[in-house]
C-alpha cells in the first residue's frame, strides 16, 4: 500500500530540505502520526523516480559551470574549454571549502567597508545564493589561471551569455584568486 497524499507531501518536503536516509524519514512520518514500512517508503521513492523518468535535475553550481563552458566553447571555438573543465572543478571545490571567507571578502569588496552593517549583509545574502554568478566567477578565475591573454575574452563572452557585468565577474574572480593565492602561501609556510 502506498502512502496517502499527506505522507507523500511530508516525504517530498524532507527530501527537498536535505538528503535524508530512510530511517529519518520513517521517524518523521511516525512523529506526525503516519506510519509505513521501509518497503512502502522505498516503493514510494521508486514510484516518484519512475514518474520523473529518473530525471532529477536539481540546479547546482557544477551544472551551471558545465553548461556555460559548453556555450562558451560553441560561441568561441578557440576557448580552451576542455582544459578549463577540470580546472573549474578544482576551483569550484575550493570555493565551497572556502565559501564563508570568499563571500565575506566579496562583501567587503562590494561595500568597500571592512565591517559591513547588518543591512548590507542582508542585501548581500542574495549574492551568496546566485549560482550563475558563482559559476561565471569560477570560469573566469580558471581562464585567468590557464591563459591570461584570453582571460578578458572569456569574461566578455560570459557577460554576453549571462548578462552579468564584466565588473561583477572580474570582482568575483579576483576575490577567488586572492584566496587561492593566500591558501597556497599558507600551505607552503607549513
Amino acid at each position: 500500500m502506498l502512502p496517502r497524499f499527506g505522507e507523500w507531501r511530508a516525504i517530498q518536503c524532507l527530501t527537498l530540505l536535505k538528503a535524508i536516509d530512510n530511517n529519518t524519514a520513517l521517524k518523521f512520518l511516525k512523529s506526525i502520526g503516519h506510519s509505513c514500512s521501509k518497503e512502502t517508503l522505498l516503493e514510494s521513492e521508486l514510484l516518484i523516480l519512475k514518474t520523473l523518468n529518473f530525471c532529477i535535475n536539481v540546479p547546482n553550481p557544477l551544472m551551471y559551470v558545465e553548461t556555460l563552458l559548453e556555450v562558451l566553447g560553441y560561441n568561441n571555438a578557440s576557448a580552451p574549454v576542455s582544459q578549463l573543465y577540470s580546472l573549474c572543478h578544482c576551483l569550484l571545490r575550493f570555493t565551497y571549502l572556502q565559501r564563508k571567507s570568499i563571500y565575506h571578502s566579496l562583501l567587503v569588496s562590494a561595500t568597500k567597508c571592512t565591517s559591513p552593517s547588518e543591512e548590507q549583509r542582508v542585501k548581500f545574502a542574495e549574492v551568496t545564493e546566485d549560482l550563475m554568478l558563482l559559476s561565471v566567477g569560477v570560469i573566469a578565475a580558471g581562464a585567468f589561471i590557464f591563459n591570461v591573454p584570453k582571460w578578458e575574452q572569456v569574461v566578455e563572452e560570459l557577460t554576453y551569455i549571462t548578462g552579468i557585468s564584466a565588473q561583477s565577474i572580474t570582482e568575483f574572480a579576483y576575490v577567488m584568486l586572492s584566496h587561492v593565492v593566500k591558501d597556497q602561501a599558507h600551505v607552503k609556510s607549513m
